[in-house]
């Protein structure tokens, strides 16, 4: 239980690819008592370091909050990443909670076997990625050799809905930024890249 704390508790949730849903991630941290507007959730790989959500809510969080997750592989896939999170918020007296367990720096040092024991659930969270990015890459091999296409489909300007047309001139005209655009429309900000790409943009 946290107690004797000043400061705001914030979640952050997150999703490697758009055909999963991080509703699921926020009703988990909702049911934590977390309030919803304080909650931060995207769509990125846990391997990429420059995510705008996790970015903007670590230049937010200060001595006394509480970032909550419901696993240490929604903060990153990076081991060095994740080392360098720990070392922000054991400096900046921040509590960490992955969903069960309570890393509270904000009054304590961080105890060494806790430290040890998410560095190395950091490990494995990265060894489990590169595993499944071998895996995809041997299956991709074998299916090239037995003669099928491999890659990503070609996007058309059929393949893009309405909704696109509606809020691109909102990005055009400034309004917005491309992270603030691809949450708009539910994508990936490479998927927005690739579709931008089509109208020159």
């Amino acid at each position: 239980m946290i107690q004797n704390t000043d400061g705001i508790t914030y979640g952050y949730g997150r999703c490697s690819t758009l055909s999963q849903d991080y509703e699921y991630e926020k009703n988990a941290l909702m049911k934590k008592g977390i309030k919803e507007e304080n909650i931060y959730l995207e769509y990125g790989s846990g391997a990429d370091k420059d995510r705008p959500e996790l970015n903007k809510l670590m230049s937010i969080l200060k001595n006394n909050d509480t970032l909550v997750v419901t696993d240490i592989t929604r903060l990153s896939r990076s081991t060095s990443h994740f080392c360098d999170i720990l070392d922000y918020i054991r400096e900046n007296h921040i509590c960490l909670i992955v969903d069960s367990l309570i890393v509270d720096c904000r009054k304590e040092k961080l105890d060494v076997m806790v430290e040890a024991m998410l560095k190395i659930s950091a490990v494995f969270g990265e060894m489990e990625r590169k595993i499944r990015i071998e895996q995809i890459k041997l299956g991709q091999e074998n299916a090239r050799r037995q003669g099928h296409k491999i890659g990503r489909p070609v996007l058309t300007k059929d393949d893009i809905p309405d909704s696109f047309y509606k809020n691109l001139h909102l990005y055009q005209e400034k309004r917005i930024n491309k992270s603030e655009f691809a949450r708009l429309m539910n994508w990936s900000r490479p998927k927005l890249d690739r579709i931008l790409q089509l109208y020159n943009c």
